[in-house]
């Protein structure tokens, strides 16, 4: 059966602000990408892996909401947040080095920032989603699984109090 309400917790939320905002990054990241540059590749596909996990972790905490799923959950949206603000530091080095290296001297007379302001929005996003997979990854530990089993009456009985 489908955790439905996995949607309205805090931690779905900010699953589906991980896919808004990987859709963003990407968006902006696309449509400056220069493939010849390590820091934009490495860039380009971590965020692309990282947004495929977010989407497979989103179908899968749908599908069932068991804790050894929410534990590696909680683990890979960790290392996904140290490795997304990384991946969005290393595009504004990217960005920097690309200016010293290519702009400075203008040697072909033209306007070499053309994709300065794309690389930054790019950068950016990735390091606000890098910080929602760290707010995933406390959420999903906190937040207390609504299947758990010992709640309520079964509670009562399964630590052997007397019935009332």
């Amino acid at each position: 059966m489908a955790n439905v309400k996995h949607l309205a917790s805090p931690a779905g939320l900010v699953q589906i602000l991980h896919l808004v905002f990987g859709i963003i990054a990407i968006g902006c990241g696309a449509a400056s990408y220069e493939p010849q540059f390590f820091r934009e590749r490495f860039f380009f596909w971590t965020v692309v892996a990282l947004l495929i996990t977010s989407v497979i972790s989103l179908i899968v905490n749908l599908i069932t909401g068991n804790q050894g799923v929410r534990a590696a959950g909680s683990a890979l949206h960790f290392v996904g947040g140290i490795v997304l603000i990384t991946a969005g530091t290393l595009m504004i080095m990217s960005v920097g080095a690309i200016q010293k290296d290519y702009c400075t001297p203008q040697p072909w007379g033209g306007d070499c920032n053309y994709n300065k302001d794309k690389k930054l929005a790019a950068a950016s996003f990735a390091i606000i989603n890098g910080i929602f997979f760290f707010a995933e990854s406390i959420l999903i530990v906190l937040v207390k699984n609504e299947d758990d089993p010992l709640e309520g009456y079964e509670a009562d009985r399964s630590f052997g109090r007397p019935k009332k």
